[in-house]
């Protein structure tokens, strides 16, 4: 399976499908509690997240699979606080808090448990048409030369990554009923 770059003029459809796949995550549930403009909501914070990422978004069959990926040598510029604001502030400004919340649970989560060189997965997703297809697992793979950190605050994923070798390095409460964990894939060495 091939990874290729995501091009800009590719950002809202890409936005479209990370929102699809991520409308019943339970962070977006808590990002965005009315059903009723989740979805909309979703795309608008996707296109934000995917316009300041855009260097490091890849997707693979026909946009069946679309990965957020940055590599230690990656020259990576972190998401400001002030664009995070903005996206929130764009789909709903109450948002902002929380989305101010996460971003710090993120920092401190990566800072503490990420091994500096290690691939980052920020955001991973496939289609609900093409799930069960290995997408996910391939793309993964894409990325075994070195330890892989990502994060998930959906507790359904975390038995899919610990089946790809993926351990739990910690769980930290963000709201009551939500967690954030923090998981990693260690460095598999060549069998001699």
């Amino acid at each position: 399976m091939e990874l290729k770059l995501l091009d800009k003029s590719m950002i809202e459809d890409a936005a479209k499908i990370y929102a699809e796949c991520f409308l019943d995550d339970p962070i977006y549930h808590w990002f965005f509690t009315n059903e009723k403009t989740r979805f909309r909501k979703s795309v608008i914070f996707f296109i934000y997240e995917l316009m300041e990422s855009i260097d490091f978004t890849y997707y693979a069959e026909d946009m069946k699979g679309l990965i957020v990926l940055k590599k230690p040598e990656d020259s990576f510029k972190k998401i400001k606080v002030s664009f995070m604001t903005k996206a929130l502030f764009k789909t709903d400004p109450i948002c902002c808090i929380k989305g101010l919340h996460y971003r710090h649970i993120c920092e401190r989560c990566k800072k503490k448990y990420m091994p500096k060189n290690a691939d980052y997965i920020s955001l991973l997703c496939v289609s609900k048409d093409a799930r069960h297809q290995g997408i996910a697992r391939k793309m993964i793979e894409k990325t075994s030369t070195t330890p892989v950190f990502l994060e998930t605050q959906n507790q359904v994923n975390l038995a899919f990554y610990k089946g790809l070798g993926f351990e739990v390095l910690a769980k930290l409460k963000i709201a009551k009923g939500l967690y954030h964990y923090a998981l990693l894939k260690k460095q598999e060495l060549p069998i001699k």
